[in-house]
């Protein structure tokens, strides 16, 4: 996924059509990049799951690619987790790789879709998202 612009890339559970804003993603994420630089994000109040670190560059840094598992979307009987990772290009030259996993903690309704975003005035200038296991 490339931004429009240099920008973060998250992700929010959608519920009942409505995005889910508010402090209520617990999560990890750990990141390493190519000139020794780690990083380790933790939160028990995040307003999305952080799927990087650092600002994604857009042009030709080929942006962000990875996974993102979402376990038992459907269900109602407990609260959801996530697993992810991603690899990302700080800047023209520094590759940075990451994992990450948390939970939605806001109950456990069922997840009726997922809201990935590049923040601040960035939009997904071009890429491909694919979904499995939709039904």
């Amino acid at each position: 996924i490339v931004p429009s612009g240099t920008a973060f890339f998250s992700a929010r559970v959608i519920v009942g059509g409505s995005v889910q804003t508010g402090s209520t993603y617990s999560a990890g994420f750990n990141a390493i990049n190519s000139q020794g630089g780690h990083a380790f994000l933790n939160s028990n109040t995040f307003t999305a799951f952080p799927l990087s670190n650092a600002a994604v560059t857009a042009g030709q840094s080929g942006g962000i690619q990875g996974d993102f598992t979402l376990f038992n979307p459907s269900g109602t009987a407990l609260k959801k987790s996530v697993l992810y990772s991603m690899t990302y290009c700080q800047g023209s030259v520094i590759a940075t790789t990451g994992i990450g996993g948390g939970m939605f903690t806001n109950g456990t309704a069922a997840v009726t879709g997922i809201n990935l975003f590049f923040d601040s005035s960035a939009n997904i200038n071009s890429g491909v998202i694919k979904l499995y296991g939709v039904t």
